[in-house]
């Protein structure tokens, strides 16, 4: 398989994990709930360009996946869970 062909089928296997280790694919709904107790549902979703990391200020790539704010990571939501 020649290397674009590869690149092209990487879009379709983008995935993450959250928390509690359940993988996350785009389009997946997460729920999760704020410092507030406000009960938030998102869908995952790919960034479009690269980001420093809120708190940790590392690199998150192009094209890897986020929830609900692109400046953290998908298990940075401790208690998010599949919808």
């Amino acid at each position: 398989m020649g290397f674009l062909a590869e690149n092209f089928m990487n879009l379709f296997k983008k995935k993450a994990y959250l928390f509690n280790g359940d993988e996350i694919h785009i389009g997946d709904k997460i729920m999760w709930w704020t410092s507030d107790g406000k009960q938030i549902i998102s869908i995952v979703q790919k960034r479009t360009f690269s980001v420093f990391h809120a708190e940790t200020h590392k690199i998150l790539k192009k094209g890897t996946l986020f929830i609900h704010n692109n400046w953290f990571e998908p298990a940075d939501y401790m208690n998010a869970r599949h919808c």
